[in-house]
């Protein structure tokens, strides 16, 4: 479907959320969503009065417009409805892009409107836009806003490129659901809510993170992962103007944002597909609420149950994980006798299938020991918090052991190194393919694979 980037317009993508399981309860969905562009020309302040009203407010109300802000239609009414339903219903996340050649950004919309339906005090105040609120006919009721690109070199090509990709390519990750990860441990929070100004240092060690780190595997990662390691990374990078106590807060800020990407893709991997089905279906939920009844795996259902419950959207600590990881075998089997007697069901198999393919992934997470690695991430914790309650009394040359320490561990889990970085083992499960392991002598000998004579004609 070809597009001009200068129009407004609706389009219909796949929405393929979690398929990096194999999980065959997950169904492909074709989604509705909306295309705006806008000029700096009209308003060069427009993202950061939306953004204002989004911290204000905790809703903003954009129109359907063009590119001069003059008023449009969502036409035909069908496709209005199927928009408004199901952005209204949130089974699946809805999505306005808004770009301007030079920035992408993505906004959650929770609700398409007619004006009549627009809140008086949204009335009453002054437009944000070029016309008058009662000029516009359809309003996009948005909650939250992700910065998905910005051209600090000056290449529009790349902003199209991503662009394209956005309209075109199936959907695989959600950016808004899950919020509650963005903060683990503390309250949920909406990306416009945090501190990711997508500034050019953050442009740029988010590039050095993909291109010298993870490479093609990064855009695997979910995004709030991303977000994770990248401040991460930025933390680490401040550490040349510090010393003694205030450096070793930025390492652990910098420990701490490591950790929460971690936790983010257990989740991702482990926990958010079989919570799915659970809540998808009925016989899966019923086998849960049995073994739970049954007072069966107690450690493995406290663990789960309040996101099950919905009480929470994710499990929050390490060692839930470990814990989960010594159960599964048994909690994997309780769930699976549930349907030994009605193999004969279509859904009863296709859940059976699904709990096998958990199964084995849980396995795989003892096999490939990452368990263990999770385990020495455990104890790096443990040991900061004992540093850290003694930090008080601390000369600056112990400080400068612990930093000194602390630095080297950190340098060691974040490196481009598949044995010591957890991430390219968690990615392997995710993709279900292996990631090419070569040492420093096989990569210096893969340069003269490199044609350049056909590179410089």
């Amino acid at each position: 479907m070809s597009y001009d980037i200068k129009k407004s317009m609706y389009f219909y993508r796949n929405t393929n959320i979690y398929t990096f399981s194999s999980n065959p309860l997950l169904k492909r969905k074709s989604t509705v969503h909306a295309y705006m562009p806008w000029s700096h020309d009209n308003d060069e302040e427009l993202m950061f009065k939306l953004k204002s009203a989004l911290i204000g407010d905790g809703l903003a109300y954009i129109p359907f417009m063009d590119i001069d802000q003059k008023p449009i239609a969502f036409k035909p009414d069908e496709e209005r409805d199927t928009f408004k339903e199901q952005s209204k219903l949130q089974l699946y996340e809805t999505h306005l892009i808004m770009c301007n050649g030079s920035t992408i950004h993505i906004f959650k919309v929770d609700n398409l409107i007619s004006k009549k339906d627009l809140p008086k005090k949204v009335n009453k105040d002054q437009s944000l836009f070029k016309e008058k609120n009662s000029k516009y006919n359809d309003w996009f009721v948005v909650s939250d806003v992700f910065i998905h690109t910005v051209n600090h070199i000056e290449n529009t090509d790349d902003v199209i490129l991503e662009l394209n990709g956005l309209i075109h390519n199936n959907q695989t990750q959600n950016i808004f659901t899950g919020r509650d990860q963005l903060m683990v441990g503390s309250s949920p929070g909406k990306w416009v809510s945090l501190d990711r100004n997508v500034t050019y240092d953050y442009y740029i060690k988010s590039c050095e993170l993909k291109d010298n780190v993870y490479q093609d595997m990064w855009s695997f990662l979910s995004h709030r992962a991303q977000y994770s390691l990248v401040r991460s990374d930025l933390e680490r990078g401040k550490l040349t103007f510090y010393r003694g106590e205030e450096k070793w807060d930025h390492l652990v800020d910098s420990f701490k944002s490591y950790k929460n990407a971690l936790i983010i893709e257990l989740n991702e991997l482990y926990i958010t597909p079989l919570n799915h089905a659970i809540q998808e279906y009925a016989t899966l939920a019923d086998a849960w609420n049995k073994i739970k009844d049954a007072n069966i795996n107690q450690e493995s259902i406290q663990c789960l149950d309040d996101v099950v419950s919905s009480k929470k959207e994710s499990i929050e600590t390490l060692e839930e994980f470990i814990i989960l990881s010594k159960n599964s075998k048994s909690l994997f089997f309780s769930l699976k006798k549930q349907f030994a007697k009605k193999l004969f069901m279509a859904e009863h198999l296709l859940v059976e299938n699904f709990l096998n393919k958990n199964e084995s992934l849980f396995d795989s997470f003892r096999c490939r020991n990452i368990d263990k690695q999770i385990q020495s991430i455990i104890e790096i914790e443990g040991w900061i918090s004992s540093f850290s309650e003694y930090k008080s009394n601390s000369d600056l040359a112990y400080f400068r052991i612990c930093n000194s320490k602390l630095s080297h561990l950190l340098s060691i889990m974040t490196s481009a190194s598949y044995t010591d970085n957890i991430f390219f083992k968690i990615l392997e499960e995710k993709l279900g393919r292996g990631t090419v392991q070569r040492s420093f002598n096989d990569e210096v000998k893969s340069l003269s694979h490199i044609d350049l004579k056909k590179i410089a004609s």
